[in-house]
């Protein structure tokens, strides 16, 4: 019944968004209850969508990395990614957040080679779909320089700090959750380097924003 299907992929959409959203409101247990129900429904059968699955497993994959679960984490990306590729083929506009997602994931897990090539891969495709400002290049320059920091090259990751604040600043101004993480990444950075003034400027200029970004909300 057509009618019946549609209307349960509607529900189910709305449900894998309401997750979403739980996430981001920091309500763990409430958006893996929606996730599963979703996932119970999507296994009667009734609706046969794979990119629903995707958009599932990508948002249990962001849940596993709140719950600080790594490896559960990339096996529910993987399987998002792997639907992705059979969509749509694997350098599509659908890859970059979850290729960007992926390589913070193998970054937890200490994986550089292949974080290096999923970060480097969704700015290839970011180029490629977004042309030069999105702040898709600034969550991989982000990525990128904190790979830099662990590896204690802090001229590489110091460039990648300063292509996002560069990019951020144009995009959102000073307070701005993604560039106030920025100026705390950089100021780290000067921090391990033993660049004690700078390191304060930076993460002072981080507070601030972030008293800011409290302020206006």
């Amino acid at each position: 019944n057509c009618s019946e299907s549609c209307n349960e992929y509607e529900l189910i959409f709305v449900l894998n968004h309401l997750g979403e959203v739980e996430i981001q409101l920091a309500r763990y247990q409430q958006a893996q209850e929606r996730f599963d129900l979703c996932l119970e429904m999507l296994q009667k059968g009734n609706v046969n969508d794979s990119l629903l699955y995707s958009e599932i497993y990508k948002h249990q994959a962001v849940l596993r990395c709140h719950h600080g679960k790594p490896k559960e984490a990339l096996a529910n990306i993987n399987k998002c990614i792997d639907i992705q590729i059979e969509a749509y083929g694997g350098n599509g506009m659908e890859n970059v957040e979850t290729l960007l997602l992926r390589g913070q994931i193998y970054l937890d897990l200490c994986k550089v080679k292949e974080a290096t090539e999923d970060i480097e891969t969704s700015i290839q495709i970011t180029q490629k779909y977004y042309g030069d400002k999105h702040n898709y290049y600034i969550k991989a320059y982000n990525s990128l320089a904190y790979l830099y920091r662990i590896l204690n090259n802090f001229a590489k990751s110091r460039a990648f700090y300063l292509q996002a604040l560069s990019l951020g600043l144009e995009l959102y101004g000073k307070n701005h959750v993604e560039v106030a993480e920025t100026y705390m990444g950089h100021g780290f950075v000067y921090q391990f380097d033993g660049e004690m003034e700078k390191a304060i400027e930076a993460l002072e200029t981080a507070y601030e924003a972030h008293v800011n970004i409290v302020g206006e909300n």
